[in-house]
């Protein structure tokens, strides 16, 4: 009897005290979206390869010292855009290393928008993307800022966490309880704690 006590025990506990489940969820940002901050420079709606890009829009700016900034909280970022003729962006995330993405279309390839670079597996928490124009200090001659839209992922807390814990709670109490009820046999104490369990 005593075994089984405590192998329901360990079973709930384990339960209780198991990581917490998770969901992702991908959230599609457009150029037009308020959340990006453009600043430094004469951004502009993007004439070339529109029908090429997502949602059909997409800014530009080859103003020196122009930046779009995003700011998100989550564990991956994807930078969408369509190949643009002779057109290469930079990036920098959470103030790392500057990447070149290359948008250049070549002959023959299909230049419809598509995830051009992107990182996963972040910490869940708050990240910054820069997309920068053209800078003597952070990208090289013939580059241009180009947004198109962005996707990051968060991590949403299974509703049904909450109930899975309350219930092994209530299980652990519950159990604790009919133990105390057989390790004390027909003693007073036994008594006493099963009419509390009773009452």
């Amino acid at each position: 009897m005593m075994r089984y006590i405590i192998l329901y025990l360990y079973f709930f506990l384990t339960l209780f005290f198991a990581p917490v489940w998770g969901k992702y969820r991908n959230i599609t940002v457009v150029s037009t979206d308020p959340s990006i901050q453009y600043a430094g420079g004469n951004w502009s709606t993007c004439n070339t390869n529109i029908a090429s890009s997502y949602d059909g829009t997409r800014n530009c700016s080859i103003a020196v010292g122009s930046t779009a900034t995003f700011t998100f909280t989550g564990v991956a970022i994807y930078y969408i855009a369509p190949l643009i003729a002779n057109v290469t962006t930079v990036l920098t995330l959470d103030s790392g290393s500057p990447v070149l993405v290359n948008l250049t279309e070549t002959p023959g390839q299909n230049t419809n928008w598509a995830v051009r670079w992107g990182a996963s597996g972040l910490s869940n928490g708050p990240h910054t993307l820069v997309d920068y124009g053209p800078s003597k200090t952070i990208t090289p001659s013939g580059t241009a800022g180009e947004v198109n839209a962005l996707i990051y992922t968060v991590v949403e807390q299974d509703v049904n966490v909450a109930a899975i814990a309350g219930g092994a709670v209530a299980g652990v109490v519950a159990l604790a309880l009919m133990g105390v009820c057989w390790f004390f046999g027909q003693d007073w104490l036994r008594h006493l704690v099963c009419l509390f369990k009773l009452s």
